[in-house]
């Protein structure tokens, strides 16, 4: 496992009240890891496609832990249309997956999820 994540342990950051902004670069080791401590996961495809021409295997973990989505910022995201984000998120997914029949990333679970990675699905459902 990368040096990064036993610090991340060790602090009292690897829990299910911090949101990982992209986690593009996450090893074997901390996929599997990463269920077992709740973080959840802001994924920004288009940014993430645009500025590092990579996106987060969400196959690996939709349904494992919390994933919400965003659109970064105006320097790495031309549109910031969610929407577009979600479509994006979805069809980039089932590319990644190798699965044309897949949800992986499909905007329908985005609501919830983003909910759950902010700690408010009580007052948004």
């Amino acid at each position: 496992m990368p040096a990064r994540w036993p610090a991340c342990v060790a602090t009292g950051l690897a829990t299910p009240n911090t949101v990982a902004a992209h986690a593009i670069y996450l090893s074997d080791a901390e996929f599997e890891a990463w269920p077992d401590h709740g973080i959840a996961i802001a994924h920004c495809p288009a940014s993430n496609l645009k500025i590092e021409a990579r996106t987060l295997p969400l196959a690996r973990l939709v349904g494992r832990v919390p994933i919400g989505l965003g659109t970064d910022w105006t320097v790495t995201n031309n549109s910031m249309d969610l929407l577009a984000e979600a479509r994006l998120a979805a069809l980039v997914g089932k590319m990644r997956a190798d699965d044309p029949h897949g949800a992986a990333g499909a905007p329908d679970g985005a609501h919830a999820d983003a909910s759950t990675a902010r700690a408010c699905s009580a007052s948004t459902g």
